[in-house]
């Protein structure tokens, strides 16, 4: 009945540390995750710097027109045709930089979840060992009883030989 009481008792210490093994891993997923997020976030403010270097050479472009427009009026119809593209140009990269800005604050929301979520498993993870150490006490305040328990049955034992022996040697002096 102890083997089987230990042999329970360590089954149920296995599938914590299984439970225990498979949170670690969940946890390097997220881990791993959270690395993927921050690298598509670093591209994206890569791409988002390029972007911004463009519309500064766009700018730059623009003061170029607006200054060969003062000088060359012969071209003035080609300047203003140029100078419509550009403003068509720079609104797509307002487009797109709105929509970059509008990703960005996705991903900062995700990050944030993200947080969140790292925060619950961590508190779960607290939890399960505040757990797992309420069970370990009550495992050795369990074994302790068994272990009491032994000790008293093997004294009462001794003293049912001690009476048996006793009962014998009277049933021997009685019988001479």
């Amino acid at each position: 009945m102890d083997n089987r009481i230990l042999n329970l008792i360590l089954d149920k210490l296995e599938n914590i540390e299984k439970e225990q093994q498979e949170i670690r891993n969940e946890l390097g997923e997220m881990r791993s995750d959270q690395q993927s997020i921050k690298s598509e976030l670093s591209e994206l403010r890569s791409d988002q710097q390029s972007i911004k270097s463009e519309l500064s050479e766009l700018r730059s472009d623009q003061q170029s027109i607006k200054s060969e427009l003062s000088e060359q009026r012969s071209d003035q119809q080609s300047i203003k045709s140029e100078l419509s593209e550009l403003r068509s140009d720079q609104q797509s990269i307002k487009s797109e930089l709105s929509e970059l800005r509008s990703d960005q604050q996705s991903i900062k929301s995700e990050l944030s979840e993200l947080r969140n979520d790292q925060q619950s498993i961590r508190n779960e993870l607290g939890e399960m060992k505040r757990e797992i150490c309420h069970r370990l006490d009550r495992l050795e305040q369990g074994q302790e009883a068994i272990k009491e328990f032994m000790f008293n049955a093997e004294k009462a034992f001794q003293r049912c030989e001690k009476d048996h022996k006793f009962i014998e040697n009277l049933k021997k002096a009685i019988g001479e």
